[in-house]
């Protein structure tokens, strides 16, 4: 028979939790410990910390449920929002999934008959993730229906064993972009040069060009980029240097003639190739060097033994040129308890309900693309 759980809640994060949280973390990025802490020191500034800690009687870490109380009585996911965190879920040994996940909904149960919360948010959630479904379920026995709500897709690329062996997947057009980028980028005197990161100094100073290369392609939108958020710069910045630290860190930046020309943030992890954002100077799409960057990415993450190339949220028409595919991501919705919050909830099912049917009947035109552009 399995040993009993002890469940506990902390009320801020634990640093001694790091190596056991990122074990349970396996190649989810955005379940680590470093973006749970970059996120709450930033994004979740004023929030209320409720971390949920499950260990067995060995007192080994066997589940985490991160979480934190937000605007308005909202109990949300650590990892979300604006830092548009993908793949978010409970954390949780695989051999006691069922056990950990009822533990956790137990808690949020007993929470919401307390009136500690008005409503629940769980985003940016792989709607296959094992933990999240055992845990809708074990919510649903104890009455809190979670409600699915449609989230953006990723976009992943399962990577073959060489990168000709990919060539061969992707369309002709796709192979000869690949092929003349490629070959402009590794001719002994190229105008072309690729510098990735390698130390604290190269990080910050990589950085700051990725955030000016990410700004001017969002230079003509009206929404701006996700730079112009006022807690975007500092959370990247402690983010990129925890990754850097743990040897996750992937961030590289293109230039044409010394000057500038495209960039990449994103990490390697357990075999997971993730491109977290990308940004690029539209007067060099014409030499294609956002064709140029990813190509040369995919290139070394499967010379590095990656499996696959996460290109993460955002229906982009490159992504499916580089051959990625979508994956399905959910966002689950519960209402706290009382009349207000019943309302609540009748009005979330209602909008949920039209965005669905507008989206049936008004299918959005495919993106063009003609450099690295940036979905976040």
């Amino acid at each position: 028979m399995p040993s009993p759980l002890r469940l506990t809640t902390l009320d801020s994060l634990d640093a001694s939790l790091r190596e056991e949280w990122n074990h349970l973390a396996g190649d989810k990025l955005f379940r680590r410990f470093e973006w749970a802490q970059g996120w709450l020191d930033t994004f979740g500034a004023g929030a209320e910390v409720r971390i949920v800690v499950v260990r067995d009687d060995a007192g080994r870490l066997v589940g985490v449920a991160p979480l934190c109380l937000r605007r308005r009585g909202s109990l949300e996911l650590v990892g979300g929002d604006k830092a548009c965190g993908d793949d978010l879920s409970l954390l949780a040994s695989p051999e006691r999934l069922h056990e950990v996940t009822h533990a956790i909904a137990g808690w949020i149960a007993n929470e919401r008959r307390l009136g500690a919360w008005d409503e629940l948010w769980l985003t940016g959630v792989d709607a296959s993730d094992p933990a999240a479904n055992s845990l809708r379920a074990a919510l649903a026995a104890n009455g809190v229906k979670l409600m699915p709500i449609v989230d953006q897709a990723r976009w992943v690329r399962r990577l073959p064993e060489s990168f000709d062996a990919h060539l061969t997947t992707i369309s002709k057009s796709s192979r000869r972009v690949a092929r003349a980028t490629l070959k402009l980028l590794d001719a002994p005197r190229s105008d072309y040069t690729l510098e990735v990161a390698v130390d604290e100094p190269s990080r910050a100073r990589l950085l700051e060009e990725a955030r000016l290369l990410h700004e001017l392609r969002w230079r003509t939108e009206a929404c701006g980029g996700c730079f112009s958020h006022e807690h975007f710069t500092p959370f990247i910045d402690a983010v990129t240097r925890a990754w850097l630290s743990a040897g996750l860190l992937r961030l590289a930046v293109l230039r044409c003639s010394g000057e500038p020309a495209a960039a990449v943030i994103a990490a390697l992890c357990n075999g997971t190739w993730s491109a977290y954002l990308t940004g690029r100077d539209p007067a060099y799409d014409d030499r294609h060097a956002g064709w140029m960057l990813h190509y040369a990415l995919l290139r070394q993450a499967i010379r590095e033994g990656a499996t696959h190339f996460d290109l993460l949220r955002g229906d982009e028409a490159y992504k499916h040129r580089l051959g990625a595919r979508p994956t399905p991501q959910t966002t689950y919705y519960a209402a706290g308890r009382g009349l207000v919050n019943s309302m609540r909830g009748l009005s979330q099912s209602g909008r949920e309900a039209l965005r669905r049917w507008r989206h049936k009947a008004i299918k959005p035109e495919p993106q063009s693309y003609d450099g690295a552009a940036a979905s976040r």
